[in-house]
Formats: structure tokens, C-alpha cells, sequence
């Protein structure tokens, strides 16, 4: 064979042929996990390496018969070119095969840059041979491609180094272990490209450029790495020398970090990165049980040159997940879940605009892409529900048939869960409640023999400003849902209301209803005109609930004292007013002690706590709660309760609101409150109110404040400006009961939480008593979950009864009330009035 042109032609299908391969394995996840299909893998590897060793045996041949046999070591650099290139790509690509669709994994998933990075790399060894034919600025930009194309080069062989040895040594087993020592030829090529380079008078230092950017942007890396490191260890000592110790170590580290991109690439690169071969934690397998590890060059160089950052690997995961919201990676995982993807989002919410609210059911259907049909994997998704929503309907698909959930306490959901997924594997659903207006599901076996479906309900008030009502849309994390197929449909449950404003992608059909199909996309909402609020309510057990307008907005209140929550979402015009507004009064903020501010020291009290990220009120400071307002406005992400166990700063938290007769009055300036004031006011622990600057002001000169509609027979919806009311019915003439269950649904959810209040701390206590009250309504609560599992058997044996005494899980269009006990009587003795007048008629 000694026509390059065949062996060139031979070479583009050999690489067209194991990208393919290397797609099929991966099923086009290069920057997700690798699949670990240990038989199609290999398979798909041998098949890419037998391919690559023949093409790179075909070139020898026709470099033999091109210079003869005399001098084919002389000139051996003498080679084509073209076909050389082709042979170290096709090389290359058998190599990603192997780490990426075996369980033979030396690399983690690469980083977002560094994936595309080896794609320039390929595509740069492969333009070379051809850089004559490029235009002057052409070449210019090849050179400088060849030289960062060296730097990657010498990055993975100096990776590899510890694996060189090993490689040769095993080279007899089918060659595999020669992949180790890809990256080294690539460095020649590059190298050798230097000295190929057509005479253009600035060649030399475009190549030159190519080798310093990647260095310069590694070594201002190293740069910042160092100083976080540096910043780290001086937070720690100030620590443990000055600080008080309320709060864990890792809390106050996190309030002092600066808020950039760098640093937060920095802190997920010590927490995601894989460790290298020349570190102490080697081991080619210290990734793979890490579902979100990645391969990062620039944090593991760092990690190589300067050490681990001076943090324990608990600590990294609380400050990554105050700071970053990255708590749904950092969720319990009992099974990997690497090559699930949500393939399908189907949405129906109905929509109850004169009562504001909505119930939205979301069928997500997951896929398995795993090439193994045995393959069992867990899905793990987290929602974000909208503020005071609840879920309140869970099924899983079983053998293709719907099969709805069963509501207990948390605790035994858990246990099932664990028990039947830990150790027997089969069909369960779990839905827990988690802090921050978000749930959890995990849902398990994902087999890439079927795939799985599960429906969520959600009931969930609309958004009430200035007029206008908002339907949000839930969002989510989970299996990778880029290419799913979204479909929401929308239905107006009563009179439509006027000004609907679709936003991009709605088509208005038929029957009072909106469609939207296309990407998913969870900030993609309706809004239109508030209507008045409906009259109707819904019946249960003798009790009517109705939504009702807060009759009394404001009422006279002059606090003695103000606290000023400061932190780095504050900016410092805000900060003047709210001064200008209270500096007549007890000005107080908290560094960490409680220290009165004043005309000389505002200035440079803010300028100190503006720095911090978040903030954390030792609440059991205020001294005359009853008399406090505190003012704070939107802030970042922050611990949640969950996160400071065993902290002294919980134990005595949780002790001041134990003797908490009333809610501690908070005034959010904006309509995001942070994670952890979140939580307090859902349990009725703060007295929170949201406005702007100038709402504040009037208040503060008007000497009033918003009445809260909370109390006995009555909940207040914040999102929704409205409080949800219980009223006998026997104390109400001429009542309409065709409103939504939902009404009843929300109260309760808010009730159960008030009800837990300063309880929430040690759940066990009232756990039983509350998850009954949470049964009524159907509502997962801290203390309530929903679970799935596959036979009857399974519920008993666990004493998951079925409720009883309970509206059951939502539905599409459940409205209207539930008969009362009376009622069924009635309707059982009409039912069995007409079975004996069939009989009868029938013998007659």
C-alpha cells in the first residue's frame, strides 16, 4: 500500500470512526462521568486500538517503501506528515475511549475549558500539514496554537509520569497500557512543530505567545490559590485568638471570603478536583466514588505546588454549600447516577386566580444511558418551590403503572428507603422537605431497560405585586435535562382573568388554556391582573377555608431598638437613610458582639460588616425583643440551621425562641430573604415584612407597622398578600364551597410549621401529633414525607399505614369540598337504595 492519498482516506475514517465510538460510550457526555461499561467498553476499546495499531503499522509499511530499506531509521522524522497526525489522533481517541467508557479510569471528566482545550489540541495537529496553504494570519494563529497545544502536552505527560514505568513494563497485555504514554508524542509533534514552522518573520513568537499565555494565566491562578490559602490561615488564627465561639470555624471562614469567580473556582477546585499521582492521596480510584469530580489542571498544579487549602473536607463542603449552592450535590447518594438524563418534562398547572393560587403536577421521565442493561442507578432531584408552596402529591411508575404515595414520618420514610435501596434494591420513591423553600427525591432502580417516570404535585400561591399576579414556575436540579423535550400546559380553573402577559414561547389553545413547548426554561412564568378574591371556600370536617384580603394593613408600633443586619448586599446609600431614619433611636449591630452605633463609628461599622458575605444575628442577644425591629435587606446564600449542629450558636437559638412568646419583627428591604431568615419566618419565629427604602421610612416616620394576619384560625400567605382563614361552617350562613382544596392545603402547611415554631430544633418530640395534622391535608412537612413502594407488603412490613381521615394526594381538577362524614352516609344509603330497586325490578 503506497498511496498516501488511501492511507490519508483511511486515516479520516479510523478517526471518524472512534469519535462515533467514543460517542456511543459516552453517549455524548464527555464533560460528565464516564460510563463504566466494563464489556462494551472494552470491547468498543479493543476494536479502536486494533484500528489505530494497523494504521500506525500501514504508515511504517509505506515509510518503508517510500525510503527504502537502507535508510528508513535516517529518515524516520522525515515522515508524511499528514498521515502521522492522523495516527496520533486516532491514538488519542482510543485512549479517551478507554478512561471514558471502562472502569479502567485514569482521568476524572475533564472541566468545561479543558475538554475544549484538547479539542483545539486535535484539531491543531491535524491543520498543521497543511499550514502552507493558510493565509499569513492563518499560520500565525496555528503557531500559537501549536505552543499552547506544548504546554497541554507537557501538562498530561508530567500527569502521567508515575504511570510511564507501568506502561511499558504491561505493554504485552493487547498494548493497552500504552495509552499512558499518548500525550508523550504529542509533545514531540509540538516540539518538532517549532522547527517545521514556514519563514515568516513573526513564527517564532506567535509559538513563543502560545507557550507564555497558558502559563501566565496558570501562574496568576497560582497567584490567587496562594492568597486564598494565605487569607485562610489568617481567618483561622483570628479565630481562634479573637472571635467568639458561637459559631463554627468554617461559618466565620465563609463570612470573610470575598465574593468573586476566582474564588469560587478555586474552593469547587479543592472540593471537586481529582487528585494526582505525585500527591499522598494517589490513587487512580479516589475519584470514583465522587459523582461531581472533575479533572482540573489549574487546582490540581496548585494543590501539587502549594498544598491542599488549609481546610478539612467537611468544612470545604458546609462553606461550598452557604456560599454556592451546591447542596444538591452534596446530597445523600446510595447508588451513582452518572448517566442519568431527564429525556422528558411534562407540566399541567391549574390556575385559580381569584383565590391566588395554582396546582402544577410535573412528570419527569429519566433515562438510564448506560450501554449495560443491568445497569441500576438513583436519580436524585432537588426542587425550588416558590415561597409558602407545598408538595402535596408524589407517584412512581411501577411495571407502567401509576402507583401514588403514602404520607408518613420522616424517620420511617427514611428507613424504608434506606433499607429497601440499600440492601434489596427494588421500586421505592422519596420526597423529604428540606430548609429553604426546596424538597428533595430520590427515586430508585434507573435501568437502562426502562425508563422511570415520576409525578410531583405541587400547590403553591401566586405572587402578588403591585396589581398583578405571577405564576412561577417550579425549578429543579437533577439529571441533566439540556435536551429534554418541555411541555406545560396551563389551565384556568374559573373566569379568566384580564392582561395576561404569555412571555416567550406560549400559544393560547383551547378551553381556557396556554401551551408552551420547547427548552426548559424555569423562569419562564405568566402573570396577569390580580381579579378580586373569590368568596367560595372549601368544606372539611366541618371547617371552611377561604382566602381573604388583610383587612387591617398597619397598626402603631414604635420600637424602642434597631438592629442592622449588615452584610455585603447592603450598599451604602441604602445604609445613609436607614441612618437618617433611626439614629435618633438604640442603634445596635452585631460584630460578633453587640455594639451600639453611633455618629462617629457608622461609618466605619459598616465598612466592616459590609465585608462580611452573610450574616449570622445571635438573636439570643436582643435584650427587649418585643421592642426590636430589625432591618435587613436581600443577601447571598447562607448556612442553614441543618448546617450548625452541635453548635453553641443553635443551642442558645433555639432556647431564645423557646421563651419567645411573639415573633421577633424583621424588615427585608427587597423580596429575597437569606437562607436562614427563610426558615424563621416559615416558622413563625420572625415577624417578617418586605417593602423598599421608602416603605421603610414611611413606616418608621408614621410609627406603625404591617399587622400580621397570622394567628388562631387564620394563616397569612406572604407571597400571596392574603391570609388563608378556618371558620366553622355551622357558624356561616350561605357559604359557597366550590372553592380548591388547595386553600385547605396551604393552611395547613402553614399551620403545621407555626405549630413547630421553636420545636423545629428537636422534631421528635411532637413528630407523631404533627405528621397526623400534616396527613389531613396530604403535606410534607419537616416532620412528613411521602414515599412510593412496590408491593403492600412493603408498607406494613415498615408500618407505613395508609392514611385515613385524609384528603389524599392531590390532583387535576380535585376541587370543590369533601363530603362530611354525614354526607357519605347519605350517599352509601342512596347507593344501596338503588342496587335494591335494580334487584328488585329484576326478579319482577
Amino acid at each position: 500500500m503506497n498511496n498516501w492519498k488511501t492511507l490519508y482516506s483511511i486515516g479520516w475514517m479510523f478517526v471518524a470512526f472512534n469519535s462515533l465510538a467514543f460517542y456511543v460510550g459516552t453517549h455524548g457526555q464527555i464533560g460528565l462521568e464516564p460510563s463504566g461499561s466494563t464489556d462494551w467498553g472494552l470491547s468498543l476499546v479493543m476494536i479502536s486500538l486494533i484500528l489505530s495499531a494497523i494504521y500506525f503499522i500501514s504508515i511504517l509499511i509505506h515509510h518503508h517503501r517510500v525510503f527504502g530499506k537502507g535508510n528508513v531509521w535516517k529518515n524516520t522524522w522525515r515522515g508524511d506528515q499528514r498521515l502521522y497526525s492522523l495516527a496520533l489522533v486516532n491514538f488519542s481517541l482510543s485512549a479517551h475511549i478507554l478512561n471514558f467508557t471502562t472502569e479502567i479510569q485514569v482521568f476524572a471528566p475533564y472541566v468545561g475549558w479543558l475538554g475544549a482545550y484538547m479539542l483545539l489540541m486535535h484539531t491543531t495537529i491535524l491543520l498543521f500539514p497543511f499550514r502552507a496553504s493558510l493565509s499569513e494570519w492563518g499560520q500565525y494563529m496555528l503557531y500559537f496554537l501549536c505552543g499552547s497545544s506544548a504546554v497541554l502536552a507537557l501538562y498530561f505527560t508530567l500527569f502521567l509520569g508515575p504511570l510511564v514505568g507501568f506502561s511499558i513494563v504491561l505493554a504485552f497485555v493487547l498494548g493497552i497500557s500504552l495509552h499512558a504514554i499518548a500525550p508523550v508524542f504529542f509533545l514531540i509533534e509540538m516540539i518538532l512543530a517549532y522547527r517545521r514552522m514556514e519563514p515568516l518573520p513573526h513564527a517564532k513568537k506567535a509559538y513563543y505567545l502560545g507557550l507564555i499565555v497558558p502559563v501566565m494565566v496558570l501562574g496568576f491562578y497560582m497567584m490567587q490559590w496562594q492568597n486564598l490559602q494565605n487569607t485562610i490561615q489568617k481567618e483561622i488564627h483570628t479565630y481562634s485568638q479573637t472571635a467568639p465561639q458561637d459559631l463554627p470555624q468554617w461559618v466565620y471562614i465563609s463570612q470573610q471570603l470575598p465574593e468573586n469567580e476566582l474564588v469560587e473556582s478555586i474552593l469547587k477546585g479543592k472540593a471537586f478536583t481529582q487528585y494526582s499521582f505525585w500527591t499522598e492521596s494517589y490513587g487512580m480510584l479516589n475519584f470514583r466514588s465522587r459523582e461531581f469530580v472533575r479533572h482540573d489542571p489549574f487546582s490540581l498544579i496548585a494543590t501539587v505546588c502549594f498544598g491542599e487549602l488549609n481546610l478539612e473536607r467537611e468544612n470545604l463542603t458546609k462553606i461550598m454549600e452557604s456560599r454556592y449552592d451546591v447542596r444538591h450535590h452534596t446530597h445523600r447518594r446510595l447508588w451513582r447516577g452518572s448517566n442519568l438524563a431527564t429525556t422528558h418534562i411534562h407540566s399541567v398547572t391549574e390556575v385559580y386566580a381569584d383565590q391566588r393560587l395554582s396546582y402544577q403536577e410535573m412528570t419527569l421521565t429519566i433515562q438510564n444511558q448506560h450501554i449495560r442493561p443491568n445497569n441500576q442507578q438513583e436519580a436524585v432531584y432537588s426542587f425550588y418551590l416558590p415561597e409558602g408552596a407545598a408538595v402535596t402529591s408524589l407517584s412512581l411508575w411501577i411495571n407502567g403503572v401509576e402507583e401514588k404515595s403514602r404520607l408518613t414520618t420522616r424517620a420511617k420514610a427514611d428507613s424504608a428507603y434506606m433499607r429497601i435501596v440499600g440492601v434489596e434494591r427494588r421500586d421505592p420513591a422519596l420526597l423529604h422537605w428540606q430548609e429553604g423553600n426546596r424538597v428533595t427525591v430520590t427515586v430508585f432502580p434507573c435501568t437502562p431497560a426502562e425508563d422511570r417516570k415520576v409525578k410531583i404535585g405541587f400547590s403553591a400561591p401566586l405572587i402578588y405585586e403591585e396589581g398583578k399576579l405571577t405564576l412561577a414556575q417550579v425549578a429543579f436540579d437533577g439529571p441533566d435535562y439540556t435536551e429534554a423535550e418541555c411541555e406545560r400546559e396551563v389551565r384556568f380553573i374559573g373566569a379568566v382573568p384580564e392582561g395576561i402577559d404569555k412571555g416567550w414561547g406560549w400559544t393560547q389553545g383551547k378551553d381556557q388554556t396556554y401551551h408552551y413547548d420547547g427548552p426548559y426554561k424555569p423562569q419562564n412564568s405568566l402573570s396577569f391582573v390580580a381579579p378580586p378574591l373569590s368568596a367560595a371556600g372549601f368544606s372539611f370536617e366541618g371547617n371552611i377555608y377561604q382566602a381573604v384580603e388583610n383587612e387591617s394593613p398597619t397598626e402603631k408600633w414604635n420600637p424602642q431598638s434597631i438592629i442592622l443586619d449588615i452584610h455585603s448586599g447592603w450598599n451604602p446609600e441604602d445604609f445613609e437613610k436607614v441612618w437618617e431614619q433611626t439614629n435618633e433611636k438604640e442603634v445596635y449591630v452585631f460584630t460578633p458582639k453587640k455594639t451600639q452605633v453611633t455618629e462617629e463609628n457608622h461609618q466605619a461599622l459598616f465598612q466592616q460588616l459590609s465585608l462580611q458575605q452573610f450574616s449570622m444575628i445571635p438573636f439570643y442577644q436582643i435584650d427587649v425583643p418585643e421592642q426590636t425591629l430589625v432591618i435587613s435587606t436581600h443577601g447571598h446564600t447562607s448556612p442553614i440551621f441543618e448546617d450548625l449542629k452541635y453548635s453553641a450558636y443553635k443551642k442558645k437559638t433555639e432556647a431564645y425562641f423557646q421563651q419567645q412568646k411573639t415573633p421577633l419583627k424583621w424588615y427585608n428591604i427587597g423580596s429575597v430573604l437569606t437562607d436562614y431568615a427563610q426558615s424563621l419566618e416559615s416558622l413563625r419565629l420572625l415577624d417578617v415584612k418586605r417593602g423598599n427604602m421608602q416603605e421603610l421610612c414611611g413606616l418608621l416616620q408614621q410609627k406603625v407597622y404591617p399587622t400580621s394576619a397570622d394567628g388562631v384560625g387564620k394563616r397569612w400567605i406572604p407571597s400571596a398578600q392574603m391570609y388563608i382563614r378556618e371558620v366553622e361552617l355551622d357558624a356561616v350562613s350561605q357559604v359557597d364551597t366550590t372553592g380548591s382544596n388547595h386553600l385547605f392545603r396551604l393552611y395547613m402547611y402553614q399551620h403545621v410549621l407555626a405549630e413547630i415554631g421553636s420545636e423545629f430544633f428537636d422534631k421528635k418530640a411532637l413528630e407523631r401529633q404533627w405528621t397526623e395534622d400534616a396527613a389531613r391535608a396530604y403535606i410534607v412537612t419537616p416532620v412528613s414525607s411521602l414515599i412510593v413502594l412496590e408491593t403492600v407488603e412493603d408498607y406494613e412490613r415498615f408500618d407505613i399505614e395508609e392514611n385515613k381521615d385524609s384528603i389524599g394526594n392531590a390532583q387535576l381538577n380535585n376541587n370543590g369540598a369533601v363530603p362530611e362524614p354525614h354526607e357519605w352516609a347519605l350517599i352509601v344509603l342512596v347507593v344501596l337504595s338503588i342496587l335494591f330497586y335494580i334487584r328488585k325490578t329484576r326478579k319482577v
